[in-house]
């Protein structure tokens, strides 16, 4: 359902659900056929999801990995049973630990050989307290997983990496741009700093693009936590997809992006103009986004 906001948006309607653009099983063309994918946090919030956005988009192989062994294998059954034409492989590893990860990146190149795509979905936000009440080893722990575990894992998975086309997707969140809030210091502060080392990964790591993308507002555990979800806020179904069709990230390969999860949408588009500069992008104050939907 398309919704008009009562507050700025970056494009004139505001979609909360799936819409025929961004689903793959009208529109051909966000296929992923083919695509060896590696997703982060495949067992939790809106892990799963990503999971089986790109299951029914075609991908070929599919390696999730997290802490929790339970949550992913709950995963993999779910995606066996719906979408039979995929596979999927389940590694544990902790992001935050070096040698989890290099024993991991050992793992995808043994399973994958090379990827194609990289979703970095895992996060960490420690108890929303002000930093007078904050535990020392609790407010770093953010840093820990959504710093230094992006660095761990392009640092070990960027060299094989697809010869052509990869693309390694930063799952941020809008919420590092947002005014401050009590309790939100280590959390927003971790998540705008990640998506800084993206721009830079982006440089030292061509030819694969990087790109950080806000999710848009899921009612998972975490945002519970982060944002109080009411029905207040602009809620996106938990199914929203997400972007499949990893070819048409190329507008932000020369930038890094820090996209919302309208851009969703936006991925699906082949259309030149993203790559003619920012009149070609941007009219009025929004993205110049024709709406399919309706």
């Amino acid at each position: 359902m398309a919704n008009q906001l009562s507050f700025p948006s970056f494009t004139r309607v505001w979609h909360n659900k799936i819409y025929p653009t961004i689903d793959p099983s009208q529109n051909p063309s966000i296929a992923a056929i083919g695509k060896k994918v590696v997703i982060s946090g495949g067992g939790s919030g809106i892990g799963p999801h990503i999971v089986k956005a790109f299951a029914a988009a075609g991908a070929l192989r599919i390696v999730i990995f997290g802490r929790r062994i339970e949550t992913l294998k709950r995963t993999q059954e779910e995606v066996k049973r719906e979408f039979p034409g995929t596979e999927v492989d389940v590694l544990v590893a902790d992001i935050a630990d070096e040698p989890s990860v290099c024993k991991l990146a050992a793992d995808i190149k043994r399973l994958h050989g090379t990827w194609d795509v990289f979703v970095s979905n895992a996060g960490y936000s420690p108890e929303l307290l002000s930093v007078t009440d904050s535990i020392t080893s609790e407010w770093f722990k953010a840093f820990d997983v959504n710093v230094k575990g992006n660095f761990f894992l392009v640092r070990e998975v960027a060299p094989f990496a697809a010869a052509t086309g990869a693309v390694f997707v930063h799952v941020s969140s809008g919420a590092c741009h947002a005014l401050p809030r009590p309790g939100h210091s280590a959390y927003c502060a971790a998540k705008l700093a990640s998506t800084k080392i993206m721009e830079h990964f982006q440089r030292e790591c061509s030819p694969i693009r990087f790109t950080s993308i806000h999710p848009g507002i899921i009612p998972t555990e975490m945002a519970n936590t982060l944002f109080k979800v009411s029905k207040a806020l602009p809620i996106d179904d938990d199914k929203l997809n997400f972007i499949n069709k990893m070819d048409d990230w190329g507008f932000l390969k020369e930038k890094n992006s820090k996209s919302s999860g309208g851009l969703r949408s936006l991925g699906c588009e082949q259309r030149s103009r993203f790559c003619q500069g920012p009149d070609a992008v941007v009219q009025q104050g929004r993205w110049r986004v024709e709406d399919e939907s309706k």
